[in-house]
């Protein structure tokens, strides 16, 4: 008997540790918005263009609480170009903007 609530107290703790352990570092989400930035090129941009548009880098920092904000530099029919892009991220969700 003791064994078993033994057991059944460390499996609730590793389950609370990793459930503690989901939200994603900011290199993660950096990873997690570049990613969905390009998929959303690929649905707004034809071939065409998207062969004349290049991200060159994306660099994201936490500023406060949920809020992220970020870099994109890229290169678009051969000149450089820098946004700034707003995160806002509540541990399991994201959302983006790029600011003119």
């Amino acid at each position: 008997m003791k064994t078993s609530i033994k057991i059944l107290a460390l499996m609730l703790m590793m389950i609370t540790s990793c459930d503690m352990n989901t939200r994603l570092t900011t290199t993660e989400l950096t990873e997690q918005v570049q990613e969905h930035i390009l998929e959303k090129w690929e649905e707004l941009y034809s071939e065409e263009e998207l062969d004349e548009v290049e991200l060159k880098s994306f660099i994201l920092v936490h500023k406060s609480d949920n809020e992220y904000s970020g870099v994109l530099e890229t290169i678009e029919y051969g000149e450089e170009y820098s946004y700034t892009v707003s995160v806002i991220y509540d541990g399991e969700y994201f959302s983006w903007e790029i600011l003119y």
